[in-house]
């Protein structure tokens, strides 16, 4: 090759590399939708339609020395996809570390994984347009989206989620993985149940009223037992529960949960 033909050739864009990603690699990928919420349940969605999305600020409480509030922390789209991704790697059910999760705990996250990886489920941030009923403790939600079941990350939540909880980027706080995988385990109950009916609100109480106490009975209790961080709420959750001896209608729980939403 002259010189020529090599500063030509030097001159020329690299194509860019596609980039396998997904659950079943070693990237885990969480795609950044474009939905705004406007009327949902805890674990439903009825209308969505199209936003902008934009860099998400949030303000630590602790303040300078003298006082002085320091300036909005901003944590931008790229950083909160690294830190999902990062975060379902981390409570990947095969990873040895995570052997304290119990069986009910790693099934839920392993049909995840399986789903997603054969094509049937998706992950995806939603990005609110208002605060709806959707109660502000409320980090994923789960429905059906153009006929694919999905878990949306309610984008203002998690950056809330991982200011509040200790750390923005790894390593990440055993209690930030716990909890994290606990709403997974969540959602994934859900979407598990074909035959709950959304539209139907008194249907609607009983279902996660149902996926509360399962997820409760068997998998937040076997982290209590071992002396597991968690988030308060989830424990708040189990007491209501044991206070009502696991049974169903449980009038503590309707009101921690707000289930009349």
């Amino acid at each position: 090759m002259t010189h020529r033909e090599r500063a030509a050739s030097e001159r020329r864009p690299r194509r860019n590399q596609k980039r396998h990603v997904g659950w079943n690699s070693n990237h885990y990928f969480v795609a950044i939708g474009i939905l705004a919420l406007t009327v949902a349940s805890l674990w439903w969605i009825r209308t969505l339609k199209p936003v902008a999305i934009g860099t998400q600020t949030g303000t630590l409480a602790e303040s300078a020395p003298g006082g002085v509030l320091p300036p909005p922390l901003k944590l931008t789209d790229e950083r909160l996809q690294r830190a999902a991704d990062q975060l379902l790697a981390l409570v990947d059910p095969e990873r040895p570390e995570n052997d304290y999760f119990s069986d009910f705990t790693r099934d839920r996250l392993r049909w995840m994984v399986r789903e997603h990886g054969a094509g049937r489920l998706d992950v995806a941030f939603l990005t609110e347009a208002s605060n709806g009923p959707l109660p502000p403790d409320v980090l994923m939600a789960a429905w059906k989206h153009e006929g694919k079941p999905t878990i949306f990350i309610a984008k203002s939540r998690f950056m809330k989620f991982l200011l509040e909880t200790g750390t923005t980027e790894p390593p990440f706080r055993q209690q930030q993985r716990n909890d994290f995988a606990l709403a997974l385990v969540h959602e994934v109950v859900h979407l598990q149940n074909p035959n709950a009916d959304p539209k139907n609100m008194q249907l609607r109480a009983a279902e996660e009223s149902r996926v509360w106490r399962e997820v409760s009975v068997q998998a937040v209790r076997p982290l209590r037992t071992r002396n597991q961080p968690m988030s308060q709420r989830f424990k708040d959750v189990d007491d209501a529960l044991r206070a009502c001896r696991d049974a169903l209608p449980c009038p503590l729980l309707a009101r921690l949960v707000r289930l009349s939403l």
